[in-house]
């Protein structure tokens, strides 16, 4: 318990009273003793590494200490180091680690991007003597990709394309940027793609516009539409033109269709002679039976 007690007019009993208090509130504090993380590798030596995790804090993991004094044989975990000398700084990694008075290393490896080549696409987080740090649209996570390295060894003049590094000073955070990459024990910038080359925005839809789609994700949606124009899409040719060819007057039937009719006159077809002149001659009622 820490504190200091002086006289006031309460008496120094209440002064004993908060400070007792304020230590119960400090011992309630659970301290964290393990966890994962994923972050940059920083830094490294022989027996630690600097890893900067997603959060933004920067903190120094070392292996387990074997056995007794560096006198009497101790030392650090060889296996771990083995695994520290083989890590490449500036890359990914996945960290598990336990407090035990110091930051101590369970597992580290490196996260390797899931190609060896591509196009960036995001947003400018930190310039750095050889380096930037990015993050993509789609993760939200940090990465770090070093500059193009131009010319031979450094005493024959080679170093890193210092026109990269100024356009990346230069950049607008706000703006995404875009680049060619590979993955070659790190990631490595290839070349700079101009935001005209990776998007081509029509006249009529403003940057910002343009931005805020991409952040939103609508942009992506009429992406997966059909593509092409749907008019284009329609069956070809002339819609008239796959009409019944000819006049359809024409294809009636030919002829006058009163001259089609059977000839002559119908009246003459009627049987000839009287009608009445072909009745059964005589008296019908004359060949009734007689009644008894």
């Amino acid at each position: 318990m820490i504190c200091c007690l002086s006289k006031s007019k309460y008496g120094l009993g209440c002064s004993l009273l908060f400070c007792s208090l304020m230590d119960l509130s400090f011992a309630r504090i659970e301290k964290v003793k393990s966890g994962q993380l994923e972050g940059i590798l920083t830094q490294k030596s022989a027996n630690w590494i600097d890893v900067r995790a997603d959060d933004g804090y920067v903190n120094r993991y070392m292996p387990y200490w074997r056995g007794e004094s560096p006198s009497r044989g101790g030392g650090f975990d060889p296996r771990m180091l083995e695994v520290i000398s083989n890590l490449v700084v500036g890359n990914r990694v996945y960290l598990s680690w336990q407090w035990d008075g110091h930051l101590r290393i369970n597992q580290v490896e490196i996260i390797v991007p899931p190609a060896e080549s591509g196009t960036f696409e995001g947003y400018l987080l930190e310039v750095g003597d050889k380096w930037i740090d990015v993050q993509n649209f789609n993760e939200g996570k940090p990465w770090r990709f070093y500059l193009n390295w131009l010319g031979g060894y450094p005493q024959g003049g080679g170093g890193y394309d210092r026109e990269m590094l100024k356009f990346f000073h230069d950049h607008n955070p706000k703006i995404p940027v875009y680049f060619d990459w590979r993955f070659d024990l790190r990631p490595r910038i290839t070349r700079i793609v101009k935001y005209e080359e990776a998007k081509f925005v029509p006249f009529f839809v403003g940057k910002e516009e343009e931005y805020i789609l991409r952040m939103t994700g609508e942009e992506r949606k009429k992406e997966q539409a059909p593509s092409g124009n749907p008019f284009e899409q329609a069956p070809s040719g002339n819609p008239f033109e796959q009409a019944p060819s000819g006049n359809p007057f024409e294809q009636a039937p030919s002829g006058n269709p009163f001259e089609q009719a059977p000839s002559g006159n119908p009246f003459e077809q009627a049987p000839t002679g009287n009608p009445f002149e072909q009745a059964p001659s005589g008296n019908p009622f004359e060949n009734l039976p007689l009644p008894e």
